[in-house]
């Protein structure tokens, strides 16, 4: 704020006696305090300024710390073991004793006092297995040394490739099923569904083990893992 002083000149006349005699009298009238008006741009009146001199302080850039939410923890599920047994057959000896089927998941063990020298196993193609309504893998079993009786075998299979191969507590969920011999030429028939048998298997390690009933000659027998 700048203190101006207006000074006003006040002319009074003296009356004195008969005659007049005029003097002039100065008189300050009053200092009145006045803010200026800023100077117009470009008129060369310098203006106060409390930024004269001062140096610029800028403020520092926010920290930001991350946070961290609930699905930082979450480890996405991951689909692992769907390898279904390739399409393949071998034949194995039938002894007393666990035997392993080549490189299939598959082995068997004689059960019955008849028994065939081998056997054939072989697993179907994905195709045969579908439009039989197998969904983990669909064997067939035969005799390969024309025992004219039928034998009793163990047969043992092993999930572990494919146990999630749907998810949904699959590997709990899956079972030994014996199929008709129509399952492969009608699956969709009616009467070829209905006979359909469930195996009473035993799980146990990821593989089921059941009794399966191996035909004399030419016949076999479907076992699906389903």
């Amino acid at each position: 704020m700048v203190m101006v002083a207006t000074a006003v000149i006040v002319v009074s006349s003296v009356v004195g006696g008969c005659g007049t005699s005029a003097a002039p009298a100065l008189a300050l009238v009053a200092a009145t305090p006045r803010t200026p008006i800023a100077a117009a741009a470009g008129s060369g009146v310098p203006t106060a300024s409390s930024t004269d001199g001062a140096v610029p302080v800028h403020p520092p850039p926010p920290v930001r710390t991350p946070v961290r939410s609930e699905t930082d923890e979450m480890v996405p599920y991951r689909i692992e073991r769907t390898n279904r047994p390739r399409p393949a057959s071998a034949w194995v000896p039938v002894a007393g004793v666990e035997t392993r089927v080549g490189d299939l998941p598959v082995t068997l063990t004689g059960v019955s006092s008849v028994r065939p020298t081998s056997v054939r196993v072989e697993v179907l193609d994905d195709r045969t297995r579908e439009a039989a309504g197998v969904s983990g893998a669909l064997l067939r079993l035969s005799c390969a040394d024309g025992v004219t009786a039928a034998a009793t075998v163990r047969l043992r299979v092993s999930y572990w490739e494919f146990a999630q191969v749907y998810g949904g507590d699959y590997a709990n969920r899956v079972g030994l099923v014996r199929l008709p011999t129509c399952a492969l030429t009608d699956p969709a028939e009616r009467e070829c569904l209905r006979r359909r048998t469930r195996l009473d298997a035993e799980r146990r390690d990821a593989a089921l083990s059941a009794d399966v009933t191996v035909p004399a000659g030419d016949e076999h027998v479907l076992v699906g893992v389903t």
